[in-house]
């Protein structure tokens, strides 16, 4: 087995947890957890449902090394088994939910990340997701209405990331 890359994923897992880290880095974030998370939002509002698989799957192993809240690796599941684009857009919201409550639940002095809700996602119910700008990438339409919606909120402190400054996608 490889164990150095074991203790290294290890030691970014509890630098997580330790700082209560969980959101997204826009170019290299400093832990795959985050980094795989937006890689699943991303390749949603791209309608590329085998890439948000595969990220997904990369969240459920680094969720095996440890400590990360069980809704978050049973959220990423069913992103990641999923059959179809909707499926893994439902995944994805339960998936959001749960990155989110446990952004909420610590205390970062990381970049702020962005709450942002569609409201016309699943029928008319609305669906929320992170993000790092305040430009709209919509997961759960896609291509089809890319721009629909907005932001919630501003969860200041959000993820810790490799770098200090904002980042904007205009």
């Amino acid at each position: 087995m490889n164990t150095i890359r074991q203790k290294v994923r290890l030691l970014l897992v509890a630098s997580i947890l330790a700082t209560g880290a969980m959101a997204a880095a826009q170019q290299e974030p400093n832990n795959p957890l985050v980094e795989s998370y937006m890689k699943v939002g991303t390749a949603l509002a791209d309608d590329d449902l085998r890439t948000a698989q595969g990220a997904a799957a990369a969240m459920i192993e680094d969720s095996k090394v440890g400590g990360i809240p069980e809704q978050v690796s049973t959220a990423a599941s069913s992103v990641a088994d999923a059959k179809d684009l909707a499926s893994a857009r439902v995944g994805f919201q339960a998936l959001s939910t749960a990155v989110q409550n446990m952004i909420e639940e610590s205390t970062s002095d990381g970049e702020s990340v962005y709450l942002m809700r569609c409201p016309m996602a699943f029928g008319g119910k609305g669906g929320t997701w992170l993000q790092l700008t305040t430009a709209v990438s919509n997961p759960y339409f896609g291509s089809k209405m890319l721009h629909c919606g907005g932001v919630v909120r501003e969860i200041e402190g959000g993820p810790a990331t490799d770098s200090d400054h904002s980042h904007s996608n205009h």
